[in-house]
């Protein structure tokens, strides 16, 4: 996955596309928890997770749970999609 967005030198590949690593074996945030936070103790657990992602060559990581996009972890996420039938364009964003 690809994502293009303005985050400059936030990373070391300046203003370029990153590379996501989709985590679906450990999750950010449980149902029930304090993920909808922003909270010191919500980051801890992603470290290393984060660091293996760094590891495959991969900037981030897109935490899915559950057949559910999540988050990404130090951004946020959206798809822009076309409805076949009208042709529309909708928005669909992660919910809390």
């Amino acid at each position: 996955m690809i994502v293009s967005s303005p985050v400059g030198p936030y990373y070391p590949t300046g203003f370029n596309p990153i590379s996501l690593h989709c985590e679906t074996h450990y999750i950010r945030s449980a149902p029930g928890g304090t993920g909808g936070h922003k909270l010191g103790g919500n980051y801890g657990p992603t470290i290393a997770v984060g660091n293996d992602a760094i590891k495959k060559g991969h900037q981030q990581v897109l935490w899915l749970w559950n057949g559910k996009v999540g988050e990404i972890g130090s951004s946020n996420i959206f798809f822009v999609l076309k409805d076949k039938q009208t042709g529309k364009r909708k928005v669909l964003t992660p919910e809390l």
